[in-house]
């Protein structure tokens, strides 16, 4: 995190600006009018943004195909079907008999054809259109979608919706006018019993005219719940489409399918098909402020920023009163009525395409009849501003309004009070845990003014002055007013940085670069160049004010989320560690134990070895003796058997002839 403190000392001013608060900067700064029309034009901007924010905006194509999937597999759509299916076939929906040859032309007509591609391609919007054909059909188209190329340039952008367009018409060509899916089976006697009826004329034009008329009219009332069902981001139908409702688009079916039928949703509706779908002008409306001057003069972006702040769709069901009444200056009464679906409380009064004047009048009329029904608005402002200045372009009244409105309803809406009351204390605990002398932890105390005894608008200045003050001594810069000591840029540098993410502070990225990254517009970041800095100038209390209301509205938010994040990934990162370490202790444990058994087979092994050892060396010394003893005896056993040898072959004259002679004296 940048930080101010440490830095070298720059230059002292010649002509410092004044420390003491300027509350009439109109006669000190020439561009004061410039200055805050940029910041409310900033901050407005951001009250559309808010209200036009779709949580189904970013949904992937696979999503918008499941949420369609899930509408057309509901019960009743299979009993659905089989009405259509059968009236197609027998009932109000067939063909007449004198009318077949000229209806039946869809597949060789090539202007037909194309009539009926185009009221598919050029009337829906083209990501519906795909899903709702994939549901319908049961097949995928294999180009890729818009939304999941992520190409930024203009040329690349309209290459992929031209091919994604041209992907489209060859999906419906091939499987609603060609039926290329179509799969004949010929089994059991059922087919030979429809074929004896007459009712089998698979691949003939009346057969095929009929799975066309079925699966366009599915596809058409898919199209039209999903939108129904809010599965659809966005509008249904495109900006250049002829066609802004679903009925017409039944009736240009009915043209192109069943000339001979007439109104095709009598006897639609008597089979429970019933389609609702109607597109206004007004939902087609960027809501976009460029120039104030310029932008509300015709009363349209006007209203809705009023219909924003005075009725938002999060408080229309807690409304004690159903209806809301305005009475406009001609007396005429304007009613409306809060359980409507769209929040189009105040908008749906107004006359669109303002081209003249009288009309634009009368838009702004209807604004400023809703801020005098409301209590709490300044009556001075409400009653000193006519619709006739602000359709001329009146800078300082239109000002003026936008200011009180803002300050009355959108600051309330836009940022979290609350959250800055915890930000100020969570800031302020920083300070003093740094402080080394606690005897100075008055330096721009907030105890001149308690901010519980203030209500409305002095509430939301103390609260966002004590939130600036909080994050600037962290950095040892001091803010005692709105005026002055926000003529140094320092000090809303320091509160973007306190929340921009370390890699974009602790860079080399000047002051416009971090409000870019914050999202703010081209004209507010150019308040803050160089070339408007070189000498300071005295904001006002209001841009000061406003300026810390879109920085809050954005940068709280946005800490709010990387702080939970932060907290996720920590809670992630312990819970890896403490598997981690269990894994460790396990190991160890199994490492204890492999080491234990591999030293009690080491005992045993030397064991072995001993006594195998002690073994060897004993039969060694048996075998030794055996061998001498072996040896002694062979030794006696060949002289016996030599001295017998020689008895023999001297016939016992060598060692028997004395002794037979003395035998024989002794007879």
């Amino acid at each position: 995190m940048m930080s101010v403190v440490g830095q070298p000392q720059e230059r002292k001013e010649m002509y410092p600006v004044l420390a003491e608060d300027l509350t009439r900067p109109e006669m000190y700064e020439d561009n004061w009018l410039t200055y805050q029309e940029v910041a409310i034009t900033q901050l407005l901007n951001s009250v559309f943004d808010s209200a036009d924010a779709d949580p189904n905006a970013e949904q992937s194509p696979e999503d918008c195909r499941k949420r369609m999937l899930a509408l057309y597999h509901e019960p009743t759509m299979p009993a659905l079907h089989k009405r259509l299916q059968a009236s197609l076939q027998y009932g109000a929906l067939s063909i007449p008999k004198d009318l077949l040859t000229q209806t039946l032309r869809l597949k060789d007509d090539v202007g037909l054809r194309k009539k009926f591609l185009n009221l598919w391609t050029k009337s829906y919007d083209l990501n519906a259109l795909r899903a709702a054909a994939e549901t319908v059909i049961g097949r995928r188209i294999s180009t890729p979608c818009r939304l999941s190329t992520g190409s930024t340039s203009s040329d690349d952008g309209s290459r992929v919706y031209r091919a994604e367009r041209r992907a489209i018409e060859k999906f419906l060509d091939a499987f609603l006018i060609k039926n290329e899916d179509a799969v004949r089976v010929k089994s059991g006697a059922g087919s030979i019993a429809s074929i004896a009826r007459g009712d089998d004329d698979f691949g003939s034009q009346a057969w095929s005219w009929r799975r066309t008329a079925l699966r366009s009219l599915m596809l058409a009332l898919l199209l039209d719940r999903s939108k129904m069902t809010d599965a659809i981001p966005g509008c249904l139908f495109q900006t250049t489409s002829p066609h802004k409702t679903s009925v017409e688009v039944l009736h240009q079916l009915s043209h192109l399918l069943l000339p001979s039928l007439g109104d095709i949703t009598r006897p639609l509706h008597h089979l429970s098909y019933k389609v609702e779908h109607a597109q206004y002008p007004l939902q087609e409306y960027t809501y976009h402020i460029g120039n104030i001057a310029i932008d509300l003069r015709d009363g349209i972006t006007l209203t809705r920023l009023v219909e924003l702040l005075l009725y938002p769709t999060s408080t229309q069901h807690v409304q004690p009163e159903k209806t809301v009444t305005i009475a406009m200056p001609t007396g005429e009464l304007l009613t409306s009525d809060f359980t409507q679906k769209e929040s189009w409380i105040l908008s749906q009064h107004l006359k669109y395409p303002a081209i003249g004047r009288p009309q634009k009048v009368y838009n702004v009329q209807i604004a400023l009849a809703a801020l005098d029904s409301v209590r709490g608005i300044p009556n001075q402002v409400a009653s000193g501003i006519r619709a006739e200045d602000i359709v001329d372009g009146h800078r300082e009244k239109t000002l003026s309004l936008l200011w009180s409105l803002v300050g009355k309803c959108g600051l309330g809406s836009l940022v979290d009070w609350p959250q800055i009351v915890k930000e100020t204390e969570r800031f302020r605990e920083q300070w003093y845990a740094h402080r080394d002398n606690y005897a100075e932890r008055d330096l721009d105390s907030d105890s001149d003014e308690s901010t519980s005894e203030l209500t409305g608008m002095e509430y939301h200045k103390r609260l966002l002055l004590s939130w600036s003050r909080s994050i600037a001594r962290l950095h040892g810069l001091r803010v005692t007013n709105l005026t002055t000591s926000f003529a140094d840029p320092r000090i809303l540098e320091v509160i973007v940085d306190r929340y921009l993410p370390a890699d974009l502070t602790s860079g080399k990225l000047g002051f416009a670069a971090k409000l870019k990254a914050v999202g703010c517009s081209n004209s507010f970041i150019a308040l803050f160049t160089p070339q408007h800095n070189s000498a300071r100038s005295i904001p006002s209390r209001d841009f000061t004010l406003l300026t810390l209301s879109f920085l809050a509205s954005r940068l709280i938010p946005l800490s709010i989320k990387h702080r939970a994040a932060y907290t996720i990934q920590r809670a992630y990162r312990q819970r890896l560690v403490r598997i981690r370490t269990s894994q460790r202790i396990v190991l160890m444990q199994l490492a204890h134990g492999c080491a234990v058994v591999a030293q009690t087979r080491e005992k045993l092994v030397n064991a072995a070895t001993v006594i195998q050892r002690r073994w060897k060396s004993i039969l060694d010394a048996r075998r030794c003796q055996l061998e001498s003893d072996v040896l002694a005896f062979q030794a006696l056993a060949r002289g016996w058997a030599i001295r017998r040898w020689v008895r023999r072959i001297t016939g016992g004259r060598v060692g028997g002839k004395e002794k037979v002679r003395r035998v024989r004296g002794g007879w």
